[in-house]
């Protein structure tokens, strides 16, 4: 049985029966770095072995057992994306007609097992604008949230990635970030997460207090030698982190950590309230992070170093080595 998210009335940030039923996907954003073809093709229908990056992405949710996809989409990509999700198209009875049907067979279970809902954003306002977009359909429900730039394969005999993050959710009853260790010279490319301390992954207990990670440090190159003292902890077990602050792609020199934040996420419905208050950016745009570093004054959020083999599908290079590398 799928409970519900509830809120205990003892402390209106302790939850229980947590089960993540939903994912929203982003998607809207134009692809401006792969155009041409982006003009006609979304990013995300891109193929990888012959299979768009969205199918790759959902069928990662519908491997977490999520049965409910929402998709967040301008209006230039509704009918192609609602009718690769649609089982009765004209495409579709032509290949029934040539006995083809087993091509589609993957497919067709995920529309048949999950339910796929649209909004639309209408405008580039900022990926946590596009968040906020599902408001309604998400309810007063924990979610996650995958980006379509970032595809993760997971290490033999290990569950994917945002199986990893739930697992850690049904732990702690906080929003939990995927992130990655990044080289000094990339991390102005991403989001950076500062840390309060190590948690031992298999029984939530506090392995280790990060003080020297902390703004008041004055020594930028230890605090990324530092972040992750993996002869702490198993092998056997990811990285678990108590994160105390977010920064927007910081000069190396200034980066509070090594980790980066890669675009996979369970969130609680917080998440909501806290963009809206968050300090929208200099471009006007409202991001995901900005809504975290709100939602971090009145909730814990953990940061989780994802086991896997990352590409950044996002960028040429890494669309192109995702096709060589993945089978």
């Amino acid at each position: 049985m799928r409970h519900q998210y509830q809120r205990t009335h003892a402390n209106p940030f302790t939850y229980f029966n947590m089960i993540v039923n939903k994912a929203v996907i982003p998607i809207a954003g134009l692809g401006t770095r792969f155009l041409p073809v982006t003009k006609v093709i979304p990013k995300e229908m891109l193929p990888i072995k012959g299979k768009p990056i969205l199918q790759i992405l959902i069928e990662e949710v519908y491997k977490a057992r999520i049965k409910e996809v929402i998709l967040v989409i301008n209006k230039e990509k509704e009918k192609l994306i609602k009718e690769y999700f649609s089982k009765e198209t004209l495409i579709s009875k032509k290949i029934s007609r040539k006995g083809k049907d087993e091509n589609l067979s993957n497919l067709n279970k995920l529309i048949s097992d999950i339910k796929f809902s649209y909004v639309f954003q209408k405008e580039p306002l900022g990926d946590g604008h596009a968040i906020l977009q599902a408001e309604n359909l998400v309810g007063n429900e924990p979610f996650a949230v995958l980006f379509g730039d970032d595809i993760i394969i997971p290490r033999k005999d290990e569950p994917a990635s945002l199986s990893q993050l739930i697992k850690i959710f049904e732990k702690t009853n906080s929003s939990v970030i995927a992130l990655e260790k990044v080289p000094k010279k990339k991390i102005s490319s991403y989001g950076v997460v500062q840390l309060t301390r190590l948690v031992d992954h298999a029984n939530h207990a506090n392995i280790s207090d990060h003080m020297d990670l902390t703004a008041n440090s004055t020594t930028p190159s230890n605090r990324i030698d530092l972040v992750s003292p993996t002869s702490r902890t198993s092998n056997k077990n990811p990285l678990l982190h108590q994160i105390s602050d977010l920064v927007e792609k910081p000069s190396p020199n200034k980066a509070p950590s090594n980790l980066g934040i890669i675009g996979k996420y369970i969130v609680t419905p917080k998440i909501f309230e806290a963009l809206k208050k968050s300090n929208k950016s200099n471009d006007g745009e409202i991001r995901l992070i900005d809504g975290f570093k709100e939602l971090i004054k009145t909730q814990k959020i953990y940061g989780l170093e994802i086991r896997g083999k990352r590409y950044d599908t996002g960028t040429l290079e890494g669309y192109k080595k995702a096709i060589l590398e993945i089978n």
